[in-house]
């Protein structure tokens, strides 16, 4: 089972800062294809959700306004941007955002998702399986 990440983001900000840290949260985890859902709280209608956002994404290291991005498993606060890019920095983004280790077949999983089967990513983005060489 994949968990439902879900990344609360905003595509309409006066804030350089802010625009920069969705950007690379959105280009990290499509690099490395990585399911998640991106939530704009900036778009019409979404004024639960941003509520919802304001209301759970409560981490002690931020001073001042809840702001994007903030990253959910199902409901429960993971993180904020400050936590995402320090996972990614540290190579544990697996442990942030909840992937726990799937042993499946190569061949059951051709699909476009790659299975992160006990993966290291590295600095460049790519994913290297442990204990396999290359065979050719």
């Amino acid at each position: 089972d994949t968990p439902n990440i879900k990344v609360y983001i905003t595509t309409i900000t006066a804030n350089t800062e802010i625009r920069k840290q969705v950007q690379r949260t959105v280009m990290i985890l499509e690099g490395l294809r990585i399911p998640f859902k991106a939530i704009d709280i900036t778009k019409p209608g979404m004024e639960e959700e941003r509520a919802f956002m304001k209301e759970k994404a409560i981490n002690a290291r931020t001073k001042g306004p809840i702001l994007p991005p903030q990253f959910f498993i199902d409901d429960n606060y993971v993180g904020n941007y400050l936590d995402f890019e320090e996972s990614v920095e540290e190579d544990k983004l697996e442990q942030f955002l909840k992937l726990t280790p799937v042993l499946e077949d190569e061949e059951e999983n051709s699909g476009s998702v790659p299975v992160l089967n006990h993966s290291k990513v590295g600095n460049e983005g790519k994913v290297e399986e442990e204990g396999e060489e290359d065979e050719e």
